[in-house]
């Protein structure tokens, strides 16, 4: 639809907004505006144009077609809330559309507004308290500290579930011959080795009583055993160069430039 057409004495503008649900129909109406514009203009031979196309904002259902349970959360949250979902296609929600788009997807949940738009648009007290109550509902749903959970985000109960979920995850990720123990086995090892933590707190976080127990989970990596051997060969090789030089007090630094 046009939105602000401007005119002066020595060139014209012309703003349009176009919207589809569907963002490839976006192109297609692009063209179409240009190609009138052109077909205007060819009366007009010495008359010059620029056309600029800007992105307001996007369909956030191409995020969040992605991740169904954010939606998932929102439902149950108005359901807990005594308030009767009814999904259903809109226009707008600026500001869910560029965070979705910015990597945190957000479905719209309604705020208390009746009547959008128009002359007679309000808000009622009443139905900003629902909105607030589904909001706490919402926090409530999303809170959990587990990695992989089902699609209300609550964990696992099933052993076959929580198995099934994590094969999926293996061929989704191109990983092969992998435990789930494995996880365990990884996660102190890179503390241990990577993150150079010490053994009293990787006790604590593993659940280990005896360094013993501790040693039998962590795996070194082949680099570390070959970097602490190498360290042992630089120095015998200080050690026999200074019993065969008489210089006693050379670095290990300096037997290059010597």
């Amino acid at each position: 639809f046009l939105a602000s057409p401007l005119e002066i004495l020595n060139n014209a503008s012309v703003s349009f907004i176009i919207r589809d649900h569907i963002t490839a129909k976006l192109v297609e109406y692009e063209t179409r505006l240009e190609n009138l514009l052109k077909d205007t203009l060819s009366n007009y031979p010495k008359l010059e144009y620029k056309f600029e196309v800007t992105e307001q904002y996007r369909n956030m259902k191409e995020v969040i077609q992605t991740v169904p349970f954010v939606t998932d959360y929102a439902i149950q949250a108005m359901e807990n809330a005594n308030i009767k979902p009814l999904p259903t296609i809109i226009r707008g929600g600026t500001d869910g559309s560029r965070l979705s788009f910015m990597g945190m997807p957000c479905p719209n949940i309604f705020t208390g507004e009746l009547a959008i738009h128009s002359r007679h648009e309000y808000v009622s007290v009443q139905d900003m308290e629902k909105g607030v109550y589904t909001l706490v509902e919402l926090k409530k749903e999303s809170e959990n500290e587990y990695v992989f959970t089902t699609k209300l985000g609550k964990h696992y109960t099933s052993n076959t579930a929580w198995k099934t979920v994590w094969s999926n995850t293996l061929k989704n990720s191109g990983i092969e011959h992998c435990t789930f123990h494995s996880l365990r086995h990884s996660f102190i090892s890179n503390l241990i080795v990577n993150e150079k933590e010490d053994y009293i707190t990787v006790m604590n976080l593993s659940g280990h009583k005896t360094i013993r127990m501790l040693v039998r989970y962590s795996h070194t990596h082949e680099k570390a055993k070959k970097a602490a051997v190498g360290k042992l060969g630089k120095n015998l090789e200080l050690r026999n160069f200074q019993e065969h030089s008489g210089l006693k007090d050379i670095s290990d630094k300096e037997i290059t430039a010597v």
